[in-house]
């Protein structure tokens, strides 16, 4: 059985997918929101990946609805 390596976005497409501007993105993994890889020595160089942008997007839809 073959596993798939998961996709990694960085910071430029998850804030197109979310519709929402690079700070946005970089507030919402300071807020612990929005979980992230450190890519680097640079707090700014880090990547997405699937796994952490659908839990996100799970949260956010349960927010919505309660």
């Amino acid at each position: 059985m073959e596993h798939e390596a998961e996709r990694v976005y960085t910071v430029q497409q998850v804030a197109e997918i979310l519709q929402v501007h690079l700070n946005t993105v970089y507030r919402m993994v300071k807020a612990n929101k929005l979980k992230a890889i450190y890519i680097g020595e640079s707090d700014k160089e880090m990547r997405i990946t699937t796994t952490a942008l659908r839990e996100y997007m799970k949260g956010e839809t349960q927010n919505e609805t309660s």
